[in-house]
């Protein structure tokens, strides 16, 4: 399992341009797949392919065109182990001060999809220092977060204990807690409203029952409740690929 000290070397031999701190965690979210032994395949445009899933590239990419699109970002990843070849697909959306992130992988396509909202100003160190580790903040809880939410359940790593806020204690999870309950499905309209699976499932990825989406720790929910028509599965430019189907 990748160091949080790993990661960072990966993101400080990338050194790259950030545009915002949406930015900043998603290249965190990266490192942690590439310091995880992980190849990069298809990021950008590339990424939203119908097929990228089922037939991802052979050969590696460069991080090119992975902060070209205005609000989303897209990421193929493969492992080889024991002769097996995982396929990672990531896909990141910005809405307001949230990161919503949700990734689907060969080893858990029959699976209800991993998913992580992250706030991201609490996480963004709040400068442009050349030392990139000053411009993040809680750094050792957002690997963690990524490491349990994300990484561990794509790899379906049965050691991992869920972090959902049913497997906190009772005190933990009524700590500060604001006047919504943060662990519960919010509408930026204050209607609470039906679950929706959060992208599009085939035969082989079965509708999950409502209310059994995943949900993180402080600062970091569960996924947004979200209908056809949400602008989160959408290419830029209108396009909508969603996540694709798992061939039969």
């Amino acid at each position: 399992m990748a160091t949080e000290e790993a990661i960072m070397a990966v993101i400080k031999a990338s050194r790259p341009t950030f545009r915002n701190p949406h930015d900043k965690i998603v290249f965190a979210l990266h490192s942690t797949f590439l310091a995880s032994g992980y190849s990069l395949v298809a990021t950008g445009l590339p990424a939203f392919s119908e097929t990228v899933f089922s037939s991802p590239p052979e050969e590696e990419v460069g991080i090119d065109g992975w902060n070209e699109t205005e609000d989303g970002y897209g990421f193929v990843y493969t492992k080889k182990e024991k002769g097996l070849k995982n396929t990672v697909i990531l896909k990141c959306l910005m809405m307001g001060d949230n990161l919503i992130i949700d990734a689907l992988s060969t080893k858990t396509q029959d699976k209800e999809p991993s998913s992580l909202q992250i706030n991201v100003n609490s996480y963004d160190g709040g400068n442009e220092s050349t030392n990139f580790g000053d411009r993040y903040k809680d750094f050792t809880k957002l690997v963690k977060a990524f490491k349990s939410e994300i990484l561990d359940k794509v790899e379906d790593n049965p050691a991992v204990k869920s972090t959902s806020a049913s497997s906190r204690p009772e005190q933990e999870r009524n700590q500060n807690r604001p006047e919504h309950d943060i662990y519960e499905p919010y509408s930026p309209s204050g209607f609470d409203l039906p679950p929706v699976a959060p992208f599009p499932y085939s035969d082989r990825i079965p509708l999950p029952p409502p209310g059994t989406h995943p949900r993180g720790g402080p600062d970091i929910g569960g996924p947004m409740h979200i209908g056809p028509n949400d602008p989160r599965w959408l290419l830029p430019g209108g396009g909508r690929p969603g996540f694709p189907d798992i061939p039969s």
